[in-house]
């Protein structure tokens, strides 16, 4: 009796994600909508107040829907490290054409001329390695995660590999509406699309997550170094 009740618990607890109904499906992308619209129209007066909203609109509200109204394990929606020997190798095969694209974008275009770092981390090491793994980390993360986690976990069975350019869409457009200058998000447009391909792949959006915040460090310190 207990051997059965083990196997169905165990089946239970491992049992693949359910594919949502058409009318949750649409209220998940309305709220996605709807939270990244709020995000993008009220502005932050300091980093405290974004990263509070970005808590709020990218991470609990993804939560509280899928917990309570999909009724679903929240690590079905990227927030796991399962594949971890594939996630690794695609965010390294990811970091090295990034680094390789960014390379020519570097020096054979405009775009070292018009990206921005704030003045001050280019003369201080420390207030550089802050600004990285505090400010851009953390920013990173929950962006990851509603974009490469919930976002794509969420149309992924309806929409396959157009999930990928739709998660990619709805994270541009608003930046390239608000950006003062489109060479500002040509690394964003490549983190959306290969954060995208790794995170349709392992079905996790850690190893998205890593591979932009190495590429977003390795470029900031490579356009630092040339000055």
């Amino acid at each position: 009796m207990f051997n059965g009740y083990k196997r169905n618990l165990d089946a239970s607890i491992n049992s693949p994600r359910k594919d949502p109904p058409w009318q949750l499906f649409y209220l998940g992308l309305g709220i996605a909508i709807l939270a990244l619209t709020i995000f993008s129209f009220f502005p932050s007066t300091n980093f405290l107040e974004k990263i509070t909203k970005e808590i709020f609109l990218f991470f609990l509200t993804p939560w509280f829907f899928i917990i309570f109204i999909l009724k679903e394990k929240f690590a079905n929606f990227g927030f796991n490290l399962e594949n971890k020997k594939q996630g690794f190798y695609l965010a390294l095969i990811a970091l090295l054409i990034s680094l390789f694209l960014g390379y020519f974008l570097i020096n054979f275009s405009h775009f070292s001329k018009s990206y921005s770092i704030p003045q001050g981390i280019t003369n201080n090491f420390g207030l550089f390695i802050l600004y990285e793994l505090v400010l851009v980390n953390i920013a990173l993360f929950f962006q990851e995660y509603f974009f490469k986690g919930f976002l794509l976990s969420l149309t992924k069975e309806k929409m396959g590999y157009y999930s990928i350019a739709f998660q990619a869409i709805i994270y541009l457009t608003p930046l390239a509406i608000i950006s003062t200058s489109l060479w500002n998000i040509v690394p964003l447009v490549m983190i959306s699309i290969f954060g995208g391909i790794i995170s349709y792949k392992t079905n996790s959006f850690f190893y998205s997550y890593l591979y932009a915040l190495l590429f977003i460090i390795f470029l900031d310190a490579y356009l630092i170094y040339l000055g």
